[in-house]
């Protein structure tokens, strides 16, 4: 099964994902891919300037319902009894002054999860 860019868009994905679940056959997976909330073009305008403005298109997009970091999709496949068996991530340039912001953020927050200020969406499949 696949939902590519789908679960952002609904109200309760974790309940669309448990209806999914019996239909998956035994070695069945479930491939999703969601934006992540955390990528420096969302933060940096939140932390500095308290924006947080829906888009057009993109991670903020207006059509969006919820939002997802790496640790809630791990968080959402434990809730779901179900296992991560790949993530990958999808990375896009950083501009020189969203580099400046995620070196001075590192020396608050330090480095353990400063790569996933630069994922723009995530990729994953869900296994049994």
């Amino acid at each position: 099964m696949i939902c590519s860019d789908v679960l952002e868009h609904l109200r309760q994905p974790e309940d669309t994902l448990r209806r999914l679940i019996p239909f998956m056959k035994e070695n069945g997976r479930i491939i999703c891919s969601l934006p992540n909330i955390m990528h420096i073009s969302v933060i940096m305008p939140l932390l500095k300037n308290g924006l947080f403005e829906y888009q057009d298109s993109g991670i903020l997009d207006k059509t969006h319902l919820k939002f997802f970091t790496r640790n809630s999709i791990i968080r959402l496949a434990q809730n779901l009894e179900l296992s991560i068996e790949e993530m990958d991530e999808k990375y896009t340039p950083i501009s020189e002054s969203q580099q400046g912001y995620l070196a001075k953020l590192s020396s608050v927050i330090g480095n353990d999860n400063l790569k996933d200020f630069e994922v723009l969406q995530y990729i994953f499949t869900l296994k049994k």
